[in-house]
């Protein structure tokens, strides 16, 4: 315990403390009033020491008390974290002025973003009724088809239209088509198209009459029935291949209708259900029972377009017709693979494998689709082509790692780390660089009117000149590919802050970025100030140009130019 005279002699020591800082407070006042008359010099800060021991601590907050209550310059305050301040009656009258002029300025830049705002919806909206009266009045794609013959019938798809030759067909899709034009006595011709969405597109047929001793067995599509004599199929049981309907009575009637087809190859073999007929390539096949049927055209050497149709026949008597192209088959290769991992891969839609397929396939059209991969972006779909000029087909599908690092503070100011290999703290000095130290480095402080923690970034010595500056770094891996994404951005979750360095009036907030100990972005002003109330601020870069494969590090410091404390509580590195 201290004895009396001890005590005495500390409150003699404050009091005579006190009454310098009063000094300096006057000198202080009188500088600036000689600034803003155009002259006067910058007083340097002087550091204080801080007593340790907490009686002296009590006496000297005691004899503080005592002090600015018997002096009539002096008024006290509570600021943002609840505690009473003592400050000079002036200095306090032109801080609370410079708030009213920030506050004053947010509700400006806030005024000033509505109005901002309000002009970007009322362009978006301007957009928005732009495109909807193109789409009204743009015109649409239309198929002229002309051909050397009148009144053939025209295939769109494996479909009969209701369009014969010649024609203007204006209700068509923009896309790849396939047309066949058929008439009886002619051989069917087959032509693909690619039509724009707004294009006209002409094609020319030509069709080849058939030598007589053909037409015998030729028929035509409905309108030429009557005058050819229909192939009768043997009646037989078949199965349908969907749900089947109520079964009749052994003493109903069989129900029959037709089916016409066509194929650019006239000795071509049908099959019903999988057996071949006795039927001939453009003839009506008569008597096939209601129900569900399967229709295949094959030939040695060639494959089929489509390889089969399923056909639904529910009316007695209706007519249903069928076309297919078949094309000379070659060999054919196709491989399919991912990197840098192994993902699932999709043809049509169907699981094949997972890293890499290679098999043949027939000529066509074809849609590559991969599966999702935990931590990676899927690879876009693909639609490929294999045909007779290009038989063979490479396809790799790149998986873009997804990029997701964090270093953080949590709910009792412990260190969090995702995906990063390690945090480190410590001063930076201009003419050393970077140095690690836990003792000179942030500190974790609690800001009491979130309840949070947070890294507590400053200077480093007080007694130095410059006195250096504080520094979080942050070091992970990224692994290959990761340059294919399309943005990878840093995050600071953090506030800046009014709470000056010690005898630092000004204030000024100012921090750097390091990216692989080169600074990348020097002068940065955080976008949030701490406040009661006032949510985590968050401020954001891309720095996909500045990361390598393999090691980096992120390093986050305050600068020379700072005088007040920056808190920050989250970093983050994510691709978006």
């Amino acid at each position: 315990m201290l004895s009396e005279e001890e005590k005495e002699k500390i409150r003699q020591e404050i009091r005579e403390d006190l009454e310098q800082r009063e000094q300096r407070d006057a000198e202080e006042i009188k500088r600036r009033a000689m600034e803003r008359a155009g002259g006067g010099e910058t007083v340097e800060p002087i550091d204080e020491q801080q007593l340790a021991e907490a009686e002296i601590q009590r006496l000297k907050q005691e004899e503080e008390d005592r002090f600015y209550r018997e002096n009539p310059n002096y008024v006290q305050y509570v600021d943002r974290y609840g505690q009473k301040r003592w400050i000079h009656r002036k200095l306090f009258e032109e801080k609370r002025r410079k708030s009213l002029e920030r506050s004053r300025a947010k509700r400006q830049a806030r005024w000033s973003e509505i109005r901002k705002y309000s002009l970007y919806v009322g362009a978006v909206v301007a957009v928005l009724a732009a495109i909807w009266i193109y789409r009204i009045t743009r015109p649409s794609p239309v198929l002229i088809v002309r051909c050397n013959v009148p009144n053939a019938s025209i295939f769109i798809d494996n479909l009969l239209s209701r369009h014969v030759t010649d024609a203007t067909i204006r209700k068509i899709s923009p896309g790849k088509h396939k047309i066949a034009v058929y008439k009886a006595g002619y051989d069917t011709k087959f032509v693909r198209v690619d039509i724009g969405k707004t294009d006209s597109t002409f094609i020319e047929v030509e069709l080849d009459s058939l030598p007589p001793t053909d037409l015998a067995i030729r028929s035509g599509h409905a309108g030429d029935i009557a005058d050819l004599k229909p192939v009768e199929v043997p009646r037989r049981k078949t199965i349908p291949t969907t749900t089947p309907r109520t079964r009749k009575s052994a003493s109903s009637a069989r129900e029959f209708a037709s089916v016409f087809i066509t194929s650019n190859e006239p000795d071509a073999t049908i099959y019903l259900d999988g057996d071949p007929i006795a039927a001939e390539i453009n003839s009506v096949i008569e008597n096939v029972e209601i129900g569900a049927h399967t229709f295949e055209v094959r030939k040695s050497g060639y494959r089929s377009d489509p390889s089969y149709s399923l056909v639904h026949l529910r009316k007695p008597g209706e007519l249903v017709s069928l076309s297919f192209e078949l094309v000379r088959d070659i060999p054919t290769s196709l491989t399919i693979k991912t990197e840098p991992v192994s993902g699932e891969i999709f043809l049509d839609g169907r699981s094949l494998t997972r890293g890499m397929y290679q098999e043949e396939v027939p000529i066509g059209e074809y849609k590559v689709s991969f599966g999702e991969v935990p931590g990676y972006h899927t690879p876009a779909s693909k639609d490929i082509f294999i045909t007779e000029i290009h038989p063979t087909m490479e396809v790799i599908g790149i998986y873009i790692p997804n990029i997701y690092i964090e270093a953080s503070l949590g709910d009792d100011g412990q260190l969090i780390r995702r995906s990063c290999q390690d945090v480190t703290v410590g001063y930076y000095l201009v003419d050393q660089g970077a140095v690690e130290s836990f003792e000179y480095g942030p500190t974790i402080e609690k800001i009491k009117s979130q309840g949070m923690y947070y890294w507590e970034l400053g200077y480093a010595f007080s007694r130095r000149n410059p006195p250096g500056s504080d520094f979080i770094e942050m070091r992970f891996e990224l692994p290959p590919h990761f340059d294919d994404n399309e943005r990878v951005v840093l995050e600071l979750h953090g506030y800046g802050s009014r709470d000056n360095y010690l005898f630092h009036l000004s204030e000024v907030n100012d921090i750097a970025i390091d990216i692989n100990n080169k600074e990348v972005f020097p002068h940065i002003q955080p976008s949030s100030i701490l406040g009661n109330g006032q949510p985590i601020g968050v401020d954001s870069w891309p720095i996909l140009m500045h990361l390598q494969e393999g090691g980096n590090s992120v390093r986050i410091r305050t600068t020379e130019e700072n005088h007040c404390y920056y808190y920050l509580r989250r970093i983050i590195i994510r691709s978006t």
